[in-house]
């Protein structure tokens, strides 16, 4: 992560330099990020919060974005400059000129976030995860803001000011060579971004259109990613649980854990610890049937079976052992999932029904559903019982009372505080139970007497005894017992669609008992929840940002064609999914929440550059060409340093950054589509918007100052 952000911060002043070719320029730019880095890590020690993965990714999404505000500050200074103002009131009138902008478009970033902090709690550990982040890049936002705002203005008009090519020509041949193609390359952009927008505003219903068209291509092409609650990083070891029937002799299960153990040595590579266990039960259970085998793998860089290969060559060989039940544990990522793939909810107060039906559905999973991993039931039958069975009316009839059989039976058993033995200050409880000889054998307990109306009546002329076999443990949910069936998908089908698969056989060839309630509560029940959570945010994080733009414009015209470069930047997410083969994650979702924010500020620039044309007396169709041309280089600036920001982190992170890839994913992917679509979309919409008014002005005549009206909105 440290390397990441450096080499963010490496590609960042490099785009810096070949946008502004100065290194004043670029000085006066990089001392931002450095600066609002400092700042943020003294508020996070105010604030008691450590550096760690989450924060460094909070720093790292930090170095692009917070020298957004800076470039187009500097940017619209260095104009002025280059039409002769002096440094210092190029300075005054470049801060002015973009303050409303710069204000805006920082605070609608930073705004997003406030929905991600009221939901925290319905996140469960993914929002405690992102609250450290959260706050890092608040902190550097508002950091990054107040030195646009201040630093740089002082910066560029007294201490390090700007010198234009006409006031010092450069001397040397290789940098007046250089210098001359870098211009050359951005006129030639510039130009050819001209040609196409003057283009778009011709062709205004093709434009949208083509825009249309692209959202709908998108839309029609996300059925085709998976969506997962975490993203999958490689575990660094593999634990199996081998199960035999009750009962069975230890050496035999020691032999299957051998021929388990000596395919790891001959098949698995690159391991650095095996151990074998047998007999791995509770305490005070017999564990003889039972047994692991846990491998520790090297560092994700560093091996060469992956969990996931160890997995499958242990699979290829479980059909030589048919009595034997295999699970393999939870690694990092299912842990932190919290739940399997597939989790079938069996809730009963009939438990042996239950357990019945899960079998039954754990059989139907092994026999007819290829994918899937080795199904496994949360109850297990371990312990050896007897049962008696009360014939209650025979015992009414003996005038035996059930309680009262119930209290000689555990008397008989386990025992009973007769008295306290007291003697030289210490205290010895009395306990009172049958000698071990006469509660060792089963028919003992129909020697058990318990008092009648007509005498003591023995256990065996009112109940019956059977033998059985017990669970290790009981689970309840809401006062319910429940036994949860778990698998997980082993390919890339979606979790609802093996659900419904399940759900068929189920229907076809089971009858499921009045008494046993199903139900589904794996990862897609998660996902699907939190799915839901996140669809809230986001609308919240839009409002939000609404409000921001509202207040800033004075208007709910312009916000409302602001607001249209959010949908863009699905484009770029799904499209960016679908190359780099990558599921959706709900660190997606964070990506798309932050995007809201961001996404929005190149419009405010471009809008607002427009209104003041327009208040200057351009005609609007003029003044959305003009603006466009004039705000493209910061416009490209402030994006690609931010998306040249997030690259390492999105596609260099290593194994370490595997849990915030999606975010970096997600950040490059959608400000790269809305950028490119906003920069042609944002001045047709505008021109349209705007002409319309224009002409409902015009067709008024009784209208007070219809100019002056068109021109301020």
């Amino acid at each position: 992560l440290v390397s990441s952000a450096l080499q963010g911060f490496i590609l960042a002043v490099i785009i810096l330099f070949l946008f502004l070719r100065s290194f004043r320029s670029t000085l006066i730019i990089s001392i931002s990020i450095p600066f609002s880095i400092l700042v943020t890590l003294l508020a996070m020690n105010f604030a008691g919060i450590t550096l760690n993965m989450l924060t460094m990714t909070g720093l790292i999404l930090g170095v692009g974005m917070i020298v957004d505000a800076s470039i187009v500050i500097i940017e619209n200074i260095w104009q002025y400059r280059e039409r002769g103002a002096k440094p210092r009131i190029s300075a005054i009138l470049g801060t002015d000129e973009m303050f409303k902008s710069v204000f805006a478009g920082n605070i609608t970033t930073i705004c997003v976030f406030i929905p991600l902090i009221f939901f925290k709690s319905q996140l469960g550990m993914i929002g405690e995860m992102a609250e450290e982040m959260i706050f890092t890049i608040v902190i550097s936002l508002v950091s990054s803001l107040l030195v646009a705002l201040f630093l740089v203005p002082v910066l560029a008009g007294k201490w390090i000011s700007l010198i234009t090519r006409e006031e010092r020509p450069l001397k040397w041949k290789p940098l007046i060579l250089l210098d001359s193609l870098l211009q050359l390359s951005l006129d030639g952009v510039t130009r050819v971004y001209g040609v196409i927008l003057r283009l778009a505003l011709r062709h205004r219903l093709t434009t949208i259109l083509l825009v249309a068209g692209s959202m709908a291509l998108a839309v029609a092409l996300t059925p085709r990613l998976n969506i997962n609650l975490m993203p999958g990083f490689a575990d660094s070891s593999v634990s199996l649980t081998v199960s035999l029937p009750v009962g069975t002799p230890l050496q035999k299960t020691e032999a299957i854990l051998l021929e388990l153990e000596y395919v790891v040595r001959e098949e698995v590579r690159g391991y650095t610890n095996l151990v074998t266990s047998v007999a791995t039960g509770r305490p005070g259970t017999s564990s003889s049937y039972t047994g692991s085998i846990s491998i520790q793998l090297p560092e994700a860089n560093k091996q060469i079976d992956t969990a996931e290969t160890v997995k499958a060559k242990l699979r290829a060989h479980f059909d030589r052992f048919p009595d034997v039940s295999f699970a393999f544990g939870m690694g990092m990522a299912r842990q932190m999932q919290g739940s399997a793939d597939i989790d079938i909810a069996l809730r009963s107060d009939d438990l042996d029904a239950a357990f019945a039906v899960a079998n039954n559905i754990k059989d139907l999973m092994k026999t007819q559903l290829e994918g899937l991993g080795e199904p496994t039931i949360d109850l297990t039958e371990g312990l050896p019982q007897v049962e008696i069975k009360i014939d209650r009316r025979r015992a009414y009839d003996l005038g035996v009372n059930i309680k009262a059989v119930a209290n000689e039976l555990y008397a008989a058993v386990n025992g009973y505080t007769a008295t306290v033995f007291r003697e030289a200050g210490e205290e010895y409880s009395v306990v009172v139970l049958l000698r071990e000889e006469d509660r060792s054998k089963i028919v003992d307990l129909d020697r058990i007497f318990a008092n009648g109306t007509s005498g003591r009546v023995a256990l065996a002329n009112f109940a019956s005894l059977e033998k059985g076999i017990g669970p290790v443990s009981i689970a309840r949910e809401n006062q319910t017992r429940i036994i949860h069936l778990s698998a997980d998908i082993l390919n890339n089908e979606r979790a609802y669609m093996v659900e419904d698969r399940i759900q068929e056989l189920i229907d076809e060839n089971l009858v499921i008992p009045d008494s046993v309630n199903l139900a589904f509560e794996g990862s897609w029940r998660d996902v699907s929840d939190m799915g839901k959570t996140f669809g809230l945010i986001i609308l919240l994080a839009v409002i939000l940002v609404f409000g921001v733009m509202a207040g800033t414009y004075e208007s709910f015209r312009d916000p409302f064609i602001n607001l249209l470069t959010i949908p863009l930047m699905f484009i770029g997410v799904i499209s960016i999914h679908i190359l780099t083969g990558e599921n959706l994650t709900m660190f997606t979702a964070i990506g798309a929440v932050m995007l809201a924010g961001i996404v929005v500020n190149n419009g405010i620039i471009l809008v607002d550059y427009t209104n003041l044309l327009v208040r200057r007396g351009t005609s609007i169709h003029d003044a959305c060409h003009l603006a466009g041309m004039s705000r493209l280089r910061p416009v490209l600036m402030t994006t690609l340093t931010t998306i040249l920001g997030m690259i390492p982190m999105a596609f260099f992170g290593g194994e370490n950054a595997m849990m915030i890839k999606p975010i970096g994913l997600t950040v490059v992917g959608g400000l790269s589509s809305a950028t490119f679509i906003t920069l042609f979309f944002i001045p047709v919409v505008y021109s349209l918007l705007n002409e319309r008014k224009q002409s409902i002005d015009v067709a008024l005549p009784g209208t007070p100052d219809s100019t002056e009206e068109v021109h301020a909105n």
